[in-house]
């Protein structure tokens, strides 16, 4: 699937992995923050079981799909979650809306993938338009 996802939310991004985070340069994104306006559908990047799914200081409301293999999504910063732990989604199912909660002050998707714990740049699984 490297290279074939889709994003989960259309929109600009606002911050690449890797990027400086903040006014630290000692702190960097593990992720995306993707400009989406609140309300918006966030979908699935691939099938998987949700593990967690709740509010986790610094990503707000947060879902996490595991997709097996040691792989993980992570989806932040929204305004609702659709799913509770242990519910099976497939690709492109709505999974949360975009939101501001975490201490954002404008409405965005915080995005990650994980392998075995580690962050991956998003943009080298995702494509940045269908």
């Amino acid at each position: 699937a490297r290279g074939k996802l889709p994003l989960p939310v259309e929109g600009s991004i606002k911050a690449r992995f890797g990027s400086q985070r903040g006014s630290d340069e000692r702190l960097s994104w593990d992720g995306l923050l993707i400009d989406a306006p609140e309300g918006t559908p966030v979908h699935a990047v691939h099938g998987g079981r949700v593990v967690f799914a709740e509010w986790l200081r610094g990503s707000g409301l947060l879902l996490i799909l595991d997709h097996g293999q040691g792989y993980l999504s992570l989806y932040g910063h929204n305004q609702t979650l659709l799913h509770e732990v242990g519910t099976w989604v497939q690709p492109g199912e709505p999974v949360a809306t975009v939101g501001r909660s975490g201490g954002q002050a404008v409405a965005g998707l915080y995005f990650s993938i994980r392998h075995k714990g580690r962050a991956l740049d998003p943009l080298a699984w995702c494509m940045l338009s269908a």
